[in-house]
């Protein structure tokens, strides 16, 4: 997008061209009136009020312009405008504002280099006596986020003391949040939530930066696995930026909340971000980064074309010199090369000296988004990478786990990183399973599904014992309570959560076949199968009538294609599930005929007949059916 029409403005000191004074007073009170709607978050009116003013000459209003333009993704519109004013002759406090906000564009786009030096000249020209306190202060904080972004600690904390020690109003907001945003790639997570906290009063007085806020709530609480924090604000900055009109806010809380749906295989509405993200991303940075969560969309659903997105975005940040970023692809890429051990371990690598370049634990977050990559840092013999990577994790979480896993299918376990969980009560996992499939549910409907033929204090005291359990032995995994509602509820914190009955309903509605079939011949058993409740065996028989719905209409495409060995394997897999569906059993005929014989088709058939009648006592209807279609033509 871009805004026509902007004039370059005639040389002098500042408000408005001096040869007409009226024009100048009514240039500044329509800069006034801009910054108003600007403060209110009211950016597209404040655009159109800037715009007047620049009109007539006045040069702080340009730069309020571009700060404008930047907020609502017009990156090359304040660029146009602003770069021609340097080679005017201003004063010193216009020039500074000037490279100021052209160093602020250059931060935006990643270009850290040409904002640093852009910071560097305006600071040159911000003594005391030339500008404000607060354009000193905002010297300072931009100065102290471009340093932390190439991974260079010690300046970075020098400028963000200063910016902190004496910014006031709407800048003390600012230096706080840049507080945040440093402590959080340093993995510092208690002072990132310190900084916010502190950050929190003066909201009010600045709307504009509220967005700005949550969204770093929502990636410190991402970083820490507080999965329903993160989501909720995430939610809440994309309302706040579609209000008003920050394009490159909404497109990061698209891409915060993909990134935590891709982690929790929600493929369908991790897309939909990532479709919303593309749209919104009004810069080459991040543009690249809606590359990165395409690729770990696209690794994470096993697809071949994952490193493609991946190695576009990683090339990107190469040639802006971002090695955190860098670091962010190659873990990606680790992820998206297994189960290629040796490429996986070679990326890994990568990622490791991309982060040792940058100085500071910025893998963490990210780390937390691939539970896939957990067999390869908790191998027998780790890597060097994997061991880094895991000193890292147990510096800055001691006491959590980074997956915790719920096995129903074939069998009933809990694991945490890898590691059975011994729990003394058989129904605590039947519990899990019910809230999550079932829930929320109230205390009494608990009772009777679970417990309905126990007497009810009997079955009380079992409910507690299994919460308590729960507590003991697995404190990220809750059951929580609504007061409101009296409901009961799972929910999951501090660790990513993996339930493979979720996984293999997720898997059978897959767009690819080959997926679905997949998904289907590596089932592992029945649900929950130590357990015989009513509701159990409604939902074995749910899962059963889908995976077998799924298989069937696979087959039939397959069959019209001309597949018969996809459809005889896929039957036969089947089969092992319920030996008497007479469909089932006329795909494998069908099959076994096209690919074997007649002979070898009957025998199927005799097979798969003799099956039924151990299930069913008695020999099938449908046997005598099939075998008169393979019977040979008369002469």
């Amino acid at each position: 997008m871009s805004n026509p029409g902007l004039p370059l403005l005639p040389p002098g000191d500042g408000q408005a061209g001096a040869h007409n004074a009226p024009v100048g007073l009514q240039a500044a009170e329509v800069h006034a009136a801009g910054r108003a709607h600007f403060l209110r978050g009211e950016l597209l009116t404040a655009r159109d009020l800037f715009t007047q003013a620049v009109q007539c000459g006045c040069v702080p209003a340009a730069v309020d312009l571009a700060r404008t333009l930047r907020f609502t993704g017009e990156a090359g519109a304040a660029r146009a405008l602003l770069t021609p004013l340097l080679a005017q002759e201003y004063s010193a406090e216009n020039r500074a504002l000037l490279s100021l906000e052209l160093g602020a564009l250059d931060l935006a786009e990643g270009q850290l280099r040409r904002a640093h030096d852009h910071f560097t000249a305006a600071g040159v020209l911000l003594s005391p006596q030339a500008v404000s306190r607060p354009e000193r202060c905002r010297a300072a904080r931009l100065l102290a986020s471009t340093y932390a972004q190439l991974g260079l600690s010690t300046p970075a904390q020098h400028y963000l003391s200063s910016a902190l020690t004496h910014a006031q109003g709407p800048e003390r907001l600012l230096a706080l949040h840049a507080q945040a945003r440093i402590a959080l790639d340093a993995a510092q997570f208690d002072l990132a939530a310190q900084a916010l906290e502190q950050a929190r009063p003066h909201l009010d007085g600045a709307p504009v930066a509220a967005g700005g806020h949550h969204l770093l709530l929502g990636q410190l609480a991402c970083a820490r696995g507080r999965w329903e924090t993160a989501m909720a604000a995430f939610e809440e900055t994309r309302r706040l930026a579609q209000r008003s009109g920050e394009l490159g806010t909404e497109c990061q809380a698209a891409l915060g909340r993909a990134a935590l749906l891709t982690a929790q295989q929600a493929w369908g509405a991790a897309h939909a971000e990532l479709l919303r993200a593309q749209r919104l991303s009004p810069t080459p940075y991040l543009r690249a980064l809606v590359d990165l969560r395409l690729g770990a969309w696209h690794a994470a659903r096993g697809d071949t074309q994952a490193l493609e997105y991946l190695n576009l975005a990683r090339a990107a940040f190469v040639a802006l010199h971002l090695t955190r970023e860098t670091a962010w692809c190659d873990l990606h890429r680790s992820a998206a090369l297994l189960p290629d051990l040796t490429s996986a371990q070679r990326a890994l690598e990568d990622a490791l000296q991309a982060r040792h370049a940058h100085g500071s634990p910025v893998l963490l977050a990210e780390l937390r988004l691939l539970p896939h990559l957990l067999p390869l840092l908790q191998s027998r013999r780790p890597s060097l990478a994997a061991q880094a990577l895991q000193a890292d994790w147990r510096a800055a979480f001691p006491d959590e786990p980074f997956l915790i896993e719920l096995r129903t299918l074939g069998q009933t376990a809990v694991l945490v990183d890898g590691q059975e969980i011994r729990l003394g009560m058989r129904r605590t996992v039947e519990l899990l399973a019910f809230l999550l499939l079932r829930g929320p549910a109230t205390r009494s409907q608990l009772l009777s599904a679970l417990w309905g033929d126990d007497d009810p204090r009997r079955a009380a005291n079992y409910f507690h014992q299994a919460k308590r359990e729960l507590s003991r032995h697995l404190p990220w995994l809750r059951i929580l309570l609504d007061k409101g509602s009296g409901e009961y509820r799972v929910s999951c914190e501090g660790a990513l959560f993996q339930w493979d009955l979720q996984f293999t309903q997720r898997e059978l509605s897959a767009d690819s076949e080959d997926e679905v079939a997949e998904t289907i011949r590596s089932l592992p058993g029945l649900f929950l199968p130590d357990v015989d409740t009513q509701w159990v065996r409604e939902e074995r028989d749910a899962l059963e009538w889908t995976v077998m719905k799924s298989g069937l209409s696979l087959m039939k495409r397959w069959s019209e294609r001309g597949e018969y060995q996809k459809c005889a394997d896929l039957a036969a897999r089947l089969l092992d599930i319920d030996p008497c569906d007479e469909a089932l059993v006329e795909y494998l005929v069908t099959a076994t005929l096209e690919l074997e014989g007649r002979v070898a088709a009957q025998r199927a058939l005799s097979g798969a007949a003799q099956r039924a009648q151990q299930e069913l006592g008695l020999r099938p209807d449908w046997e005598q059916r099939l075998m008169g279609t393979l019977a040979p033509l008369p002469n």
